[in-house]
């Protein structure tokens, strides 16, 4: 145990931020374990609903920094396939398997801002 009080403030903050981020990523693994049940199950509308939580959970997770975007963007997109192909298999469409059926929010890409090199010893 440190001895500093600010260190030992800083342990139990750390105790308490662990212990809420792995309540958050047992809840994304749940819901995510309920949506394959539903989506076996194969009831279209109990699919959207359990993936429209399901994707909202794991959009807030990773908005607030307990998984990475690219980790909860690969477990949204695995998702989106499954189910895209259950509700194929559901209205026995010919649809191909890459076509979306469900439409998911995307966010508007970011601009970067490109700046000109410069060469050295010379100032911009």
């Amino acid at each position: 145990m440190p001895n500093i009080k600010s260190v030992k403030k800083d342990v139990k903050k750390s105790r308490q931020n662990h212990l809420r981020n792995s309540a958050a990523k047992s809840a994304v693994k749940t819901f995510i374990k309920k949506a394959k049940q539903v989506i076996e199950t194969g009831a279209p509308d109990a699919i959207q609903e359990s993936l429209k939580q399901t994707l909202s959970v794991i959009d807030k997770t990773a908005e607030r920094g307990i998984i990475h975007p690219n980790a909860a963007a690969r477990r949204k997109s695995r998702l989106m396939k499954r189910a895209n192909l259950a509700l194929a298999a559901a209205t026995n469409t010919a649809a191909p398997a890459a076509a979306q059926v469900i439409e998911t929010p995307s966010e508007p890409k970011k601009r970067t801002i490109r700046r000109k090199k410069t060469e050295p010893g010379t100032t911009a």
